[in-house]
């Protein structure tokens, strides 16, 4: 077998009418190279260059530390030997990296000047390419002469053979069989170098025998492409719609809404996008409605599509309330659907029908008075049940939870006018009473003004107000609740500015104090440098194939200091230094901002995105007081590693095995509003 491959290569250099030795006598010192260092001194770096002359079949120790690069100054191929970066063979004038610097720490531990070098090799791409592709070569026995000789990337080794004449589908093929190329870059390789569109490229990577999450995730990655746009690309390259949605899922983090868009552009039914919703995030999850009406589907629909899929009536209406739709819109849109003897208010209505069919009028007239009728009924229902309790400026977070502890030592504009300013600008007002989730709109206000529900609770509702200055000062009304046509309670308003706040003045609930604060205390969240291990959006593999996930922050990174970095491996792979480490804990806690000690109990919130995950009660905090507390998590260990040369750090496997502090973590004070602060807009932080 060894001497068959020899003689494939003399073949290939006597098509070059070269010999297989070197037919020059060379002198003493044949190989002349150049290589770069630093040294570090004072916290200043300074740069080095030096020069060595090696005969030729020597092989010299240098071992120098802190390496720039390496560059080869004569005909005769030079070998150097690195630590820390892939060895090298370079012919004149080359040198490594191609451009700019080793980023780690690399060590030039020796070099040799080889026997065969000069003009008995090769001495562009293009001639190995033809020697060896006349001589019969596999692609992939190209492919690594390519790399080895000339340290050519996977994308430049792609350019060479594109342009000797080989086709995109079988350079892809070899490339992730011989060398592991990730989707990623050979996604970009069809892109960059064979401009291929979307859609052909999503061919060829299936047909390479890439995973179709792989292949998502590149697609978005090297096209920059939205979820429809990977959706169709993949439709095209035949996948069925439960496929994609699964590549659609890892490739857009989870998002619900990319799943449901990318299945939609790729024609898929929204039956078929509900299940693929529910087997993702659960039968009961929110994420089934977003997902749906994301993609611009219709409440009405995705109820009719729940429906379809065997879900009763109680079902639909459970998870379409806890998305956040007024229950009795729900309760009408059900009707509509299921029909109206779903509640006794819609028997009650058919009996109506009936009742009046019996008096004279016909079933089918009977009927339809009943069905517009029962949508009146409905909202006459939950108006009758609504109360305003307190109208305030700003945001007050216990009116829109479930425990309706409504707030208090707040001025209550409901005997008198609460002041909205005509600054054509939104202000915050919030509403807190009973029942008021299901107002759908605001009546009475001025003409041009106008009021957004922002936030629902079940005890209040935030709205954005905004009055144009074309309104005049002093204006007064009354403003009402509406639900759809019914008249619900009322508030009045006066159109001026919002009174400041002061000592013994008014409280206006969620405004900073024109005093300063020097009368109530400030609490404030208060942060610890902690490091959070959140995982980004790029991957790579190792020779093993093994998959890894960037860290953010990637270089530099706290979590892999101690671990060297990768290399290259035999086959040409990359491979990886993993380590299993322990995440510190979160410190977090609360500063009280202010003179005034307080003595009363109240609590504080560590959030991961919307979840709780730690409440502390601190009982007293005095004057300009910290209190701090530590949070564990659940699972603080997890593997880190460095791949490849670069230097970077990776969480070990996709971005969601195991687990990452991902979307970060933010501190609420006072989360019970149980303090009268000076400053009730400063209570929330991120970490």
């Amino acid at each position: 077998m060894e001497s068959s491959k020899w003689k494939t290569v003399g073949r290939m250099f006597c098509l070059l009418g070269l010999s297989a030795v070197s037919l020059s006598t060379w002198a003493a010192n044949e190989c002349r190279i150049e290589y770069g260092y630093n040294t570090i001194k004072n916290n200043k770096r300074t740069d080095h260059k030096s020069y060595r002359y090696i005969n030729k079949g020597q092989t010299v120790t240098i071992n120098q530390n802190r390496l720039n690069y390496v560059k080869s100054l004569r005909d005769q191929h030079v070998r150097f030997y690195l630590n820390g970066a892939s060895n090298v063979t370079l012919h004149k004038n080359q040198v490594n990296p191609p451009v700019a610097y080793y980023i780690g720490m690399v060590k030039l531990v020796k070099a040799s000047c080889l026997n065969q070098g000069g003009a008995s090799q090769p001495q562009t791409p293009a001639i190995l390419i033809n020697s060896m592709k006349a001589a019969g070569a596999t692609v992939g026995a190209i492919a690594n002469a390519l790399k080895n000789t000339f340290n050519l990337s996977y994308k430049q080794i792609a350019q060479r053979l594109k342009a000797a004449g080989y086709a995109a589908e079988p350079v892809i093929k070899m490339l992730k069989n011989k060398f592991n190329v990730s989707a990623n870059i050979a996604g970009g390789i069809l892109k960059d170098v064979f401009n291929f569109a979307i859609g052909n490229a999503a061919k060829v990577l299936s047909r390479a025998n890439y995973a179709a999450a792989q292949i998502g995730a590149s697609l978005r990655a090297t096209y920059n492409a939205s979820e429809k746009q990977v959706g169709q690309a993949m439709k095209q390259a035949g996948y069925d719609p439960d496929k994609i949605g699964d590549a659609l899922h890892y490739a857009f983090q989870r998002s619900e809404k990319a799943v449901a868009r990318g299945m939609k552009a790729a024609g898929a039914a929204p039956e078929k996008i509900a299940k693929k919703l529910i087997k993702l995030f659960g039968r009961t999850s929110v994420k089934i409605i977003k997902g749906l009406e994301g993609a611009g589907f219709s409440v009405e629909t995705i109820g009719r599509t729940l429906k379809k899929l065997g879900w009763a009536r109680k079902q639909v209406k459970q998870v379409l309330e806890k998305a956040g739709h007024a229950p009795a819109l729900v309760e009408k849109l059900l009707d509509k659907i299921f029909g109206a003897v779903g509640s006794t208010v819609n028997r009650g209505a058919a009996a109506a029908g009936r009742l009046a069919a019996r008096t004279g009028q016909t079933i089918g007239r009977g009927v339809n008075t009943s069905a517009r009728n029962v949508g009146t009924a409905i909202d006459r229902n939950a108006v009758s049940t609504m109360k305003i309790r307190n109208v305030f400026h700003g945001v007050h977070p216990a009116s829109l939870r479930g425990s309706c502890i409504h707030p208090t030592g707040i001025t209550e504009y409901v005997t008198t006018s609460i002041p909205l300013p005509n600054t054509d600008r939104d202000i915050t007002v919030t509403l807190a009473g009973d029942n008021l989730m299901p107002v759908t709109s605001i009546s009475g206000l001025p003409g041009g003004a106008n009021a957004r529900i922002t936030a629902r609770g079940k005890c209040g509702i935030q709205l954005a107000v905004k009055v144009p200055r074309s309104v005049r000062t002093n204006t007064r009304g009354s403003a009402r609740l509406m639900v759809n046509n019914q008249r619900g309670p009322a508030f009045r308003y006066v159109i001026g500015a919002i009174p400041s706040r002061s000592a013994g003045g008014p409280r206006v609930g969620g405004r900073v104090s024109s005093g300063g604060g020097g009368s109530r205390p400030d609490l404030r969240p208060y942060k610890v440098n902690t490091q959070l291990y959140k995982v980004g959006t790029a991957t790579t593999l190792d020779q093993a194939n093994n998959l890894y996930t960037a860290l953010n922050p990637f270089n530099n990174s706290a979590f892999c200091q101690g671990i060297p970095q990768g290399g290259t491996g035999r086959t040409g792979g990359q491979t990886a230094n993993r380590s299993t480490i322990t995440v510190s804990g979160i410190v977090w806690g609360v500063k009280n901002h202010s003179g005034q000690s307080i003595s009363t109990p109240f609590t504080i919130q560590l959030r991961r995105g919307n979840q709780v995950v730690a409440t502390q009660t601190v009982n007293s905090l005095n004057a300009n007081q910290v209190r701090t507390f530590t949070y564990i998590r659940p699972n603080s260990q997890t593997c880190v590693a460095r791949v490849g040369i670069g230097g970077g750090c990776y969480h070990c496997g996709g971005r969601f095995e195991g687990w990452n502090d991902n979307p970060g973590y933010s501190i609420k004070v006072d989360s019970g509003a149980a303090i009268d602060e000076s400053n009730e807009f400063n209570n929330q932080s991120n970490l």
